[in-house]
């Protein structure tokens, strides 16, 4: 099988955020081709049968990544070889889709509120930072206690410096009403979020009671990463500046926000008369 095969994440899965959709394409490649040897032309074959079956451009872009990566491991003296044939096929299969809609995978102020008052205490308070500050979950579980930005902090807000995707530094802030109550609930020694056993939390599992109570509670099983796309969604919807919004939340450049986010539509009620034509 080549689940047993496969090493690239495996044995590190505390290391990465990525391993629950990995172990996804162990399952789709296992279900259509399932070659141990992991071909060139088993990676096509599974690209084209995912294709075929309606798959989204992300997932076959995901398998793409990740089957490429093994594939690339896999080389002895032929990598640079390999990496042209990978040049090939992604040529064929990947799919940049800059245009798609991020917005759509976010949910509304009704269904986030709901999640709030239901969702157990601890939960409760994750998805309500997550969906004020429009952190990633894994930034958001890094943040150590006293990483506080003293200078910029005030009676209302407390900044916190955060890493980021590609290891880019910037700032976010938390209201102190929120703040207080996450120092009283989780009562943290080095991270602001931390387990009863005051271990660091697993994003993998916040994703997966997320998940789980949402399905029950709004009838959709969201990710943690539906509230960032929500919390740029709502700002959006709230007038606030499209650049502002792009480096809250860390994004490449205010052009990626645009095209992800910001897919308003010209209509007739936008075209106000301001001039009376000549009779």
């Amino acid at each position: 099988m080549i689940v047993q095969k496969f090493h690239s994440d495996k044995n590190n899965k505390i290391k990465t955020n990525t391993y629950l959709a990995y172990i996804g394409t162990l399952k789709r490649y296992s279900a259509t081709v399932n070659d141990p040897e992991l071909t060139k032309e088993s990676i096509v074959l599974h690209l084209q049968l995912l294709k075929k079956a309606g798959y989204k451009p992300s997932v076959i872009n995901f398998d793409f990544e990740r089957l490429s990566a093994e594939y690339l491991s896999r080389a002895k003296d032929d990598l640079a070889e390999r990496k042209k044939e990978l040049k090939k096929i992604k040529n064929v299969f990947y799919t940049k889709n800059l245009n798609s809609d991020y917005s759509v995978k976010s949910i509304d102020e009704e269904d986030i509120q709901k999640l709030i008052d239901h969702c157990p205490v601890r939960l409760s308070i994750i998805i309500e930072t997550l969906v004020t500050t429009g952190l990633r979950i894994s930034e958001l579980l890094s943040i150590r206690m006293g990483d506080e930005e003293k200078l910029m902090s005030d009676a209302d807000v407390t900044f916190f410096s955060i890493v980021g995707k590609g290891n880019k530094y910037r700032r976010v802030f938390i209201l102190n009403e929120i703040l207080e109550r996450i120092k009283s609930v989780f009562k943290g020694k080095n991270f602001l979020f931390e387990s009863m056993y005051q271990n660091k939390m697993n994003p993998n599992y916040i994703t997966r009671e997320i998940n789980k109570h949402s399905g029950k509670l709004i009838g959709k099983n969201i990710h943690a990463h539906t509230l960032r796309h929500s919390f740029i969604t709502l700002s959006i919807k709230n007038g606030v500046p499209i650049d502002a919004i792009s480096r809250a939340v860390g994004h490449a450049s205010v052009s990626f926000t645009l095209s992800k986010y910001s897919h308003n539509v010209y209509t007739p009620e936008m075209a106000k008369i301001l001039f009376k034509g000549k009779k």
